[in-house]
């Protein structure tokens, strides 16, 4: 009997670590959706249409600032983004570095955690949220911590 016992907790054991975590692949290709429709365009030089390609159009970014809860739409913030960029044309952008704390992938559903350093200062922590859909990962949502 010990040794059924034994032998079932090794087969349950090895059925966990045989399954684990998401794919590297899925994380991978989370990771290149978020480098390319966000990292790339919020803080270097991207072109605001690539979020497009990589957020969904469901997309909503939550904001707590001074006591204050908002929401924004993926057109509000294009909006809001586009009108930045017109105000500071010309103007050094501020030298940015991206760190990806956590990619965590389960099943159809991804959670990214990002800090953000501005001339190697502690700037944002980013939270994005992403589900894998027909045409592939997307941003869906997007929250953040201001340093």
């Amino acid at each position: 009997m010990k040794r059924l016992i034994v032998v079932l907790a090794i087969l349950i054991a090895t059925n966990f670590c045989l399954a684990g975590p998401a794919s590297t692949d899925e994380a991978e290709d989370v990771k290149k959706v978020v480098q390319e429709s966000y990292v790339d365009v919020i803080y270097g030089s991207g072109e605001l249409e690539n979020l497009r390609k990589g957020i969904h159009p469901e997309f909503n970014m939550y904001v707590y600032y001074k006591e204050t809860f908002s929401k924004r739409t993926l057109n509000n913030w294009i909006e809001r983004l586009e009108a930045n960029r017109k105000k500071n044309a010309g103007k050094p952008k501020g030298n940015y570095r991206t760190e990806y704390v956590m990619i965590d992938v389960t099943g159809q559903t991804a959670m990214v955690k990002l800090t953000v350093y501005e001339d190697e200062k502690l700037k944002f922590t980013d939270y994005l949220t992403l589900y894998k859909v027909a045409e592939g990962w997307q941003i869906i949502t997007k929250q953040f911590s201001m340093h």
